[in-house]
């Protein structure tokens, strides 16, 4: 990791890398303030410049988004997105490449654009690596390897970003691993509920039931997870960035 490489964010966008002495020339000609947001491959989430600078002037921050008439009660917290400058708009590759810059990073925030654009990310490579499986492997060979692989190297960067941007949103990454628990839970039971039973029972009464309840929470969950996922993140700072 560089601790020299420093990106700071200016109008919803980050710029960089700069070393330290060229930030520090930034912070000298004003164009970066005290609460401005910079990071570095060290650092977990974004943080305001006077954290890791010497400021000449904490009475003046050069907040990113300017002004003090941004919409929505965020002030200069926003940027010329309209979103808060800590989860900023990304475009379709960036998002990409902030996914994976953040592989396994679930502190910090995350945009609508950059879920849902890595979301695409994910069907489009699904889609790719699955035919290459299908022309090499064949159909009906029931074995996927490239798309399987490609599955796991996802899995981490998913789940990070997915975390992210309910905490874009002030709600806590748990939602994600409160379900992934309760599903341990409830094959657990299913299976302890499933032994002394035959196929008939299970066909008639307690299997159709057990199945029923589960069916109906993962409908009720997933409706919820959507809704989150598509709600906008809140204007300004909140608990988690």
């Amino acid at each position: 990791m560089n601790a020299d490489n420093w990106h700071y964010v200016q109008g919803g966008s980050s710029l960089g890398p700069f070393t330290t002495l060229e930030m520090e020339g930034l912070i000298s000609r004003g164009e970066i303030g005290a609460q401005t947001l910079v990071w570095n491959e060290t650092l977990p989430v974004w943080e305001p410049a006077a954290r890791h600078f010497e400021m000449a002037d904490f009475s003046m921050p050069n907040v990113p988004g300017g002004g003090s008439g941004g919409s929505g009660g965020g002030g200069g917290q926003l940027g010329h997105d309209g979103l808060y400058v800590g989860a900023p708009s990304r475009g379709f590759l960036e998002a990409l490449q902030v996914c994976f810059r953040k592989y396994v990073t679930f502190s910090g925030r995350a945009s609508r654009s950059e879920y849902w654009f890595f979301v695409l990310w994910q069907i489009l490579i699904g889609f790719v690596t699955g035919f290459i499986d299908g022309f090499v492997v064949g159909a009906t060979g029931g074995f996927s390897p490239l798309n399987s692989i490609a599955s796991l190297v996802l899995l981490l960067p998913t789940l990070a970003v997915s975390w992210r941007r309910l905490h874009d949103i002030d709600r806590s990454g748990w939602w994600i691993g409160g379900f992934y628990l309760a599903m341990i839970v409830l094959v657990g039971v299913a299976s302890f509920a499933f032994a002394g039973l035959d196929i008939d029972t299970m066909a008639d009464g307690s299997g159709v039931l057990i199945f029923g309840i589960f069916g109906l929470g993962f409908i009720i969950y997933s409706i919820v997870m959507l809704v989150f996922f598509c709600t906008r993140g809140t204007p300004g700072p909140n608990r988690y960035g």
